[in-house]
């Protein structure tokens, strides 16, 4: 089983931020409604942390009835199911409390069940968008999404559980976002450098 993954690069505009006026930032943070993700990521995401476990209880018990020279205290077994049945709720609960909102210059994403997290993105600084989707997302149709920053190695935000469509068109506008900017700006420096030169 392999996963699969589309890279989308973004045009770069020169200036380091082009974020919110100030005065738009509070009233656009009240309205902010989080879309919800996937109906089916949060039994993909309790799925993805209960299986770990459950390799490793399927091992040690492997272990102890076919090799002689393992005997495990009788407590452990019952504490790695018990800990792989609470890592599944966690992961079910902790997958419906995540969101996001697509605003005009930023992308918000909240997550967290006991201690919550927001995360924004301004779309000047996204350089490239991937997308990619493992062989239970692709059973499932949602995907996950990332975003990079320019000189960034790893991800400033990574959002698991899309369904395709909306990662696809998510990706689409903040490209279209970015390209518009980019546009702009370098129609700005020619009629610059035309006025210059005239």
């Amino acid at each position: 089983m392999t996963s699969s993954s589309d890279t989308s690069q973004a045009p770069q505009s020169k200036k380091p931020h082009s974020e919110a006026p100030l005065n738009k930032i509070p009233s656009r943070i009240e309205k902010v409604i989080f879309e919800h993700l996937s109906p089916d990521f949060p039994k993909v995401n309790a799925f993805n942390h209960f299986i770990g476990w459950a390799v490793i209880f399927v091992i040690l018990l492997a272990l102890n009835l076919f090799i002689d020279k393992v005997d495990l205290p009788f407590f452990i077994l019952p504490i790695i199911a018990t800990v792989a049945i609470l890592s599944a709720v966690y992961g079910y609960f902790s997958a419906k409390a995540c969101g996001y909102f697509t605003g005009e210059f930023d992308l918000l994403y909240k997550e967290g069940l006991w201690w919550k997290r927001q995360t924004a993105l301004s779309f000047s600084r996204i350089q490239h968008i991937d997308v990619s989707h493992g062989p239970i997302d692709r059973k499932y149709q949602i995907a996950t999404i990332k975003f990079f920053s320019a000189g960034g190695v790893s991800s400033d935000l990574k959002i698991a559980g899309l369904p395709n469509q909306v990662a696809e068109s998510l990706r689409a506008e903040i490209l279209r976002v970015t390209r518009r900017e980019f546009e702009a700006e370098r129609d700005a420096e020619e009629v610059t450098v035309g006025a210059n030169n005239g």
